[in-house]
């Protein structure tokens, strides 16, 4: 990883949710990431009442916050979630350039409705990128749900 890759996730984790949420809502059409494996990294909870149901606590805290993560996009609209290496694919999605489910912005959505994951699972997956720049992006994990229930975290993507 660059010096100026470390600067910038320092940056992101010294944020507070307000501050990024506002980076999230920047104007601007949302565009694709670039193809390739990003790594993920925790940067915080968002305050409400979905992030703090016992289920969603819990998963996101062993998940996200404990275990390495990563997101590796393909140019074919599609990606893997995936925990310590690329290899350890954790499901699949397709994504699409459209309006946040959870902010007055564009973004790029990931949902999962075709992955090879149990349907209960499936079925309620479902996260938000913002590209910042050809290298990073900004994204909400979460669940399907409205705003204030299903948008739980922010997280960054930091091109490898």
């Amino acid at each position: 990883m660059t010096n100026s890759a470390r600067l910038l996730i320092a940056d992101f984790k010294a944020k507070s949710a307000a501050e990024l949420d506002s980076i999230f809502c920047s104007a601007g059409p949302a565009r694709l990431p670039a193809t390739g494996n990003y790594r993920g990294t925790w940067l915080a909870r968002i305050e409400n009442a979905g992030t703090y149901k016992p289920f969603n606590l819990i998963s996101q805290w062993l998940m996200f916050e404990v275990t390495p993560f990563g997101i590796t996009f393909s140019d074919s609209n599609s990606g893997i979630w995936y925990f310590f290496n690329p290899a350890l694919a954790a499901g699949n999605f397709v994504m699409r350039a459209e309006a946040s489910r959870w902010r007055n912005t564009q973004c790029v959505t990931l949902n999962y409705e075709s992955a090879n994951l149990p349907g209960p699972v499936r079925d309620i997956l479902y996260d938000e990128v913002k590209v910042i720049d050809d290298e990073h992006a900004l994204g909400i994990g979460g669940f399907k749900g409205p705003a204030g229930d299903g948008d739980n975290f922010y997280f960054l993507l930091t091109r490898e």
